[in-house]
């Protein structure tokens, strides 16, 4: 009785780490659910120039990470400060799960504030569109208009990809892919 104890004992356990490396194999990061998101910040403050204050402890970047089921979809939110950067994945918009990541930080481009966004992993395309909904008005709460672009490594350029209309404070863009994006006004 006990061998038999200690057999399914074992199998549990094998179980378990298989189901565990199952879900949790999409990063070297400490593991996510896949309902949870994980976020790391670093510890660097906002450049002043961008309407912050010198002493607040705002963070130059926000990183989130989120396992996305690609039958299901699902959203992934960076809810810190005043950005309110949500990227929504339809369901059955991409082929396969995914362990995606959303990095965000303030730049420069073009003369312009930015939100820089970079997403991962680097190259996914989604069948249907993905929509990224962002809070212009920690860019510029004067906007009437937004331009994301994109960053063409081979040219080192950024590009424009799409032009969209603010609506109470709010953009919103289809994407295709994930790359490096910027929204700016």
């Amino acid at each position: 009785m006990r061998n038999m104890l200690r057999k399914y004992s074992l199998l549990g356990i094998l179980s378990v780490f298989l189901v565990s490396a199952a879900f949790y194999g999409c990063s070297t990061d400490a593991p996510l659910g896949v309902n949870d998101q994980q976020e790391s910040i670093s510890a660097a403050r906002l450049n002043p120039d961008l309407g912050e204050s010198e002493g607040a402890a705002k963070p130059t970047t926000v990183k989130m990470q989120k396992i996305i089921l690609a039958d299901q979809g699902g959203f992934i939110l960076i809810p810190q400060y005043d950005w309110n950067i949500e990227l929504a994945v339809a369901p059955s918009g991409m082929d396969n799960n995914a362990c995606i990541t959303v990095e965000a930080s303030y730049g420069e481009i073009e003369d312009s504030n930015a939100l820089i966004l970079e997403f991962g992993p680097d190259g996914l395309v989604f069948s249907t569109a993905a929509e990224l909904h962002f809070n212009m008005g920690s860019i510029n709460p004067a906007a009437r208009a937004a331009r994301l672009l994109y960053y063409n490594p081979d040219s080192q350029l950024w590009q424009l990809q799409a032009t969209e209309s603010v609506v109470n404070g709010y953009v919103t863009f289809e994407i295709y892919h994930f790359s490096k994006y910027a929204i700016s006004d």
